[in-house]
């Protein structure tokens, strides 16, 4: 990086750099804890990343048709039945409450 670069400057003690911005020497991250005694234990998939972007491309898939397709009905129903938006929004609310579970359901952590 150049010298006169407006983000990197140096300390006018140690000679080291530090950056602009933030405006914390180096020596502050010795005051950060180190975090190498904490083991994440995470799920390993063995499958290959195109299947799993399949895998989640379904489950956005079916999510989004579980939120359109009550909709539809309902402004179909309307349509054939005449009547007020009765069904649509009968149909949004169906709609909105599956899609919502489906995304909680898809949230919650897998029990063994």
């Amino acid at each position: 990086m150049k010298e006169d670069s407006p983000f990197v400057t140096k300390s006018l003690t140690s000679g080291r750099r530090r950056h602009r911005l933030s405006g914390l020497p180096p020596s502050w991250l010795q005051l950060v804890p180190h975090t190498s005694h904490l083991h994440v234990t995470e799920h390993r998939d063995d499958r290959s990343p195109f299947a799993l972007a399949y895998e989640w491309s379904a489950r956005m898939t079916s999510i989004s048709l579980e939120l359109v397709v009550p909709t539809l009905i309902g402004y179909w129903l309307d349509q054939r039945l005449h009547s007020l938006p009765l069904f649509l929004i009968l149909g949004v609310t169906l709609g909105f409450v599956t899609a919502t579970l489906s995304l909680l359901r898809l949230t919650k952590p897998k029990q063994k």
